[in-house]
């Protein structure tokens, strides 16, 4: 059956949107839903004409399954609460993300968006990037549940054609720099059969190398060899050639660390640890990325248990050195603590018991003169309230 990725963003992501347009940005409530209603398909439909580039397609595809997308996104319960800050860090996230998503048509999409509901073009950009990390995200989840690999992703995006004909207008297309809706699907489509053609061959590739082994192995069995020696082998095919077509790439493994570290940096590329309220929780996360790996859930799992059994409420505050972009950092800061927070409220820590706030480099411990001092300077903190 085919999958209506519009249909389910709107279901996961469609409250969050109309919320923060109306709160946000500061829209009626009927305005709100317009540009709701232009901003998802918009979306889904930059993402099928850059995908009609073959490379491109490519470069998609490996950063949905990378760590830049987070398939935890659209479960966060700050992000389903409309948490300001939350929010706010993911539109900057997204602001990133357009470019790959509508290429060099964003404004053009913005104002499309815009004048069909009747907003500011800069209240529709701020909702095309708060949808972004939305939408990959839910992209992520998807193909990991399917499995279906790049052929998958290439697939899905071909079966949204009928539901895109129902609502990209004349208006929406030609923002997305094509005349009609053939055109949008072209590209995709020329190059989606190749995809499935991969897989098809590899099928056939199977057929043929399990035959040769089956018979080998048969011969083999006649000759004194054990007989289970008869499906070991094409069995053993079968896991390669699964290994080789049939899965996902994997995200660049994390480099280790040393775990008896206090801090590290939370700059753009680097990993960062937290050490919080006195409780060594070494957290590291990927290179720009704010998902937290399940090696370091069971001692946010402690914690969490501890500030149940206390009550205690507090901040989680990000601190940066002063190396790099200020803007960059503080942002990226904002999402790691972020991420904490949404960890501990999911088990079970009141919601209203947390804050996440990111500092940058405003509130130095040390000199950030010397390398000791930004050290200490690249911290996570829990400050009881």
């Amino acid at each position: 059956m085919a999958f209506n990725l519009i249909e389910a963003l709107q279901g996961a992501a469609g409250p969050v949107l109309s919320g923060f347009a109306g709160k946000a940005l500061g829209m009626e409530a009927a305005a709100a839903d317009a540009a709701v209603s232009q901003t998802l398909p918009a979306l889904v439909g930059g993402l099928v004409k850059q995908a009609g580039d073959p490379q491109a397609a490519r470069s998609l595809f490996e950063l949905i399954s990378g760590p830049k997308v987070d398939a935890g996104v659209l479960d966060s319960p700050t992000v389903q609460a409309g948490d300001p800050g939350v929010l706010a860090g993911l539109v900057e996230r997204g602001r990133d993300l357009l470019p790959a998503l509508l290429g060099g048509q964003t404004s053009q999409v913005a104002a499309a968006v815009a004048g069909k509901a009747g907003v500011s073009a800069e209240s529709a950009t701020s909702l095309l990037a708060l949808g972004a990390p939305m939408l990959l995200s839910l992209l992520k989840r998807k193909l990991g549940e399917s499995g279906g690999g790049y052929a998958g992703f290439v697939g899905l995006l071909t079966e949204q054609q009928g539901w895109l004909a129902r609502l990209l207008d004349g208006h929406l297309l030609q923002a997305l720099g094509v005349g009609s809706l053939a055109s949008l699907f072209g590209g995709l489509s020329s190059h989606a059969g190749t995809a499935l053609d991969a897989v098809a061959e590899a099928g056939g590739e199977a057929k043929r190398k399990i035959g040769s082994a089956v018979e080998s192995a048969e011969t083999a069995v006649k000759s004194g060899l054990p007989r289970w020696l008869l499906w070991a082998v094409p069995l053993a095919i079968l896991a390669f050639l699964g290994l080789r077509y049939c899965t996902t790439p994997r995200a660049p493994d994390v480099p280790e660390i040393d775990v008896k570290a206090p801090m590290a940096s939370m700059v753009a590329g680097a990993p960062a640890l937290f050490k919080l309220a006195g409780i060594e929780v070494d957290v590291q996360f990927a290179t720009d990325s704010a998902t937290i790996e399940p090696q370091y859930h069971a001692a946010l799992d402690k914690f969490a248990d501890d500030l149940k059994a206390s009550g205690k409420q507090g901040e989680i505050a990000g601190h940066t050195d002063n190396v790099g972009d200020a803007v960059r950092n503080k942002t990226l800061s904002e999402r790691r603590a972020a991420a904490v927070r949404d960890y501990l409220i999911g088990k079970g820590v009141a919601a209203d018991a947390l804050t996440a706030v990111g500092y940058g480099d405003s509130r130095p411990l040390a000199d950030n003169g010397s390398e000791d001092g930004r050290r200490q300077n690249r911290r996570i903190e829990f400050v009881a309230k």
